[in-house]
C-alpha cells in the first residue's frame, strides 16, 4: 500500500527589524551632540590658544637656531681666514730674512714669484737678482738697489711692484717687460739704460727720476706725474699711452708742491733726506746724482 507523500512548504518568516524605541534614540543623538561639541571644542578658540604659544616657541627656537648657525659660520670664516693671514705674513716674513741674508753682490739671488708684500725692503741690495713674477706691492724700497752687476741682469719681468713707494731707487740696466708699476711712487729714482717693455706706470710718482738712455717701447703713463724727470722726450711720449692727466718734464711747473704727488710730502720726511717741496720745484735742482755703473 503506497503511502501519499504530503509536501510541507516552508515559508521563510521575516526578520523581525530592530526599531529603537524612543529611550534609545533619544540617547544616540545626545552622543551624536557630544561628538560634535567635542570636535568644535578642538577646532575653537581653546586649540588656537593652546597652540599659539607652541607654534610661537618653535618658531623663535627655530630662528635662534638659525642665527646661532649663522654666528657660527662667521666666527668659523673669521678665524680661519685669520688663520690664512697669519700664514700669510709668517712666509713673508720668511723670505725677508732669505732676501736680507743675500744682500750682497756676490749672493745668488733666486727671487722668482717670492711673496715679499707689504715688506719693509729699503736698502736691501736686489743687484743681479731674478724677480720675475715676484710680488713687492706696497713695499718700501728707499735706496733699494736692482742694477745689473757683472754679467748677471736683474730681472722684473711680470713682477708686480704695485704702490711700491720709496726714493732714490736704482733700477739701472735692469729689464721691466710687462712690469707693473702702477700707483707707486719712485721719487728721483734711476731707470738709465733701463728696458722697460709694456710697462705700466699708471698713476705713478716719478718726479725728478732719470730714463737718459732707457729702451722705452709701448709704457703706460697714464695719470704719471714725471715732473723734472730727465731723459723723457717727446719721441718717448708718442710711443707711450698717456692721458691729460700725465704730467711731462717740459710741463709748466705751476703747481704747488701738495699737487706734485699725492704722496711725496710724507715719504719725503720718512726718508730723513734734506728734501723739500721748493727743491722739487725749483727748474735749477737737477734729480739726486745715484750711483751708476760706467
Amino acid at each position: 500500500m503506497k503511502k501519499k507523500l504530503t509536501s510541507i512548504r516552508l515559508t521563510a518568516k521575516p526578520r523581525d527589524r530592530f526599531i529603537p524605541s524612543k529611550q534609545e534614540g533619544k540617547g544616540q543623538k545626545e552622543n551624536s551632540l557630544k561628538d560634535d561639541r567635542k570636535t568644535s571644542f578642538w577646532d575653537g578658540r581653546f586649540a588656537q590658544l593652546l597652540l599659539a604659544p607652541i607654534l610661537a616657541a618653535s618658531l623663535v627656537t627655530g630662528a635662534t637656531l638659525w642665527v646661532q648657525d649663522k654666528i657660527d659660520d662667521r666666527r668659523s670664516n673669521r678665524e680661519s681666514t685669520l688663520e690664512d693671514e697669519r700664514a700669510t705674513t709668517a712666509v713673508r716674513v720668511a723670505n725677508l730674512m732669505f732676501v736680507r741674508d743675500r744682500s750682497y753682490d756676490s749672493a745668488e739671488k733666486p727671487y722668482q714669484s717670492m711673496d715679499l708684500e707689504g715688506m719693509n725692503l729699503n736698502k736691501i741690495n736686489f743687484r743681479g737678482a731674478n724677480l720675475e713674477n715676484a710680488n713687492l706691492q706696497t713695499t718700501e724700497l728707499f735706496h733699494s738697489d736692482f742694477r745689473t752687476i757683472e754679467n748677471r741682469v736683474t730681472f722684473l719681468n711680470n713682477a708686480s711692484l704695485n704702490g711700491t713707494f720709496g726714493s732714490f731707487v736704482n733700477f739701472d740696466q735692469t729689464v721691466l717687460i710687462g712690469t707693473n708699476i702702477n700707483d707707486a711712487t719712485l721719487i728721483r729714482s734711476s731707470f738709465r739704460n733701463t728696458v722697460l717693455l709694456a710697462t705700466q706706470f699708471q698713476r705713478t710718482c716719478l718726479v725728478g727720476s732719470d730714463f737718459t738712455d732707457a729702451q722705452i717701447i709701448g709704457p703706460d703713463f697714464s695719470g704719471a706725474n714725471l715732473l723734472k724727470a730727465k731723459g723723457v722726450t717727446k719721441e718717448m711720449m708718442k710711443s707711450s699711452d698717456y692721458d691729460d692727466r700725465t704730467v711731462w718734464p717740459w710741463d709748466n711747473s705751476d703747481f704747488s708742491f701738495t699737487d706734485v704727488c699725492e704722496k711725496a710730502g710724507p715719504l719725503l720726511l720718512m726718508t730723513g733726506n734734506p728734501i723739500d717741496g721748493s727743491e722739487l720745484l725749483n727748474p735749477s735742482d737737477t734729480p739726486a746724482e745715484l750711483p751708476h755703473d760706467e
